[in-house]
């Protein structure tokens, strides 16, 4: 992001997350200003930054504080998803 378009009067480094679902289709979850890798001993990597949202015919500037885990995944959105809820309720 360039210094003369943004608020910070700095330029920012951003980055765009996104998730695969189908085949060959790519969704759009966020996008960061100010990505920071933080370290974690678990499968993935921790990307914490900060999400810029305008309102208000952009007068208003929203900043959300952010940290994400991004784990590797294969197979289908299905698969991925079961996967997920076994992880959050072991007792099924």
């Amino acid at each position: 992001m360039d210094r003369d378009n943004n608020n910070f009067k700095r330029n920012l480094v951003k980055i765009d997350l996104w998730a695969a679902y189908g085949e060959t289709r790519m969704r759009g979850l966020a996008t960061l200003a100010d990505p920071v890798l933080l370290p974690y001993e678990g499968e993935g990597l921790l990307i914490a930054g900060t999400e810029l949202q305008c309102t208000d015919g952009g007068r208003k500037v929203w900043e959300h504080r952010q940290v994400w885990l991004c784990q590797p995944a294969a197979g289908t959105e299905a698969e991925w998803t079961r996967a997920l809820y076994q992880r959050t309720h072991p007792e099924t």
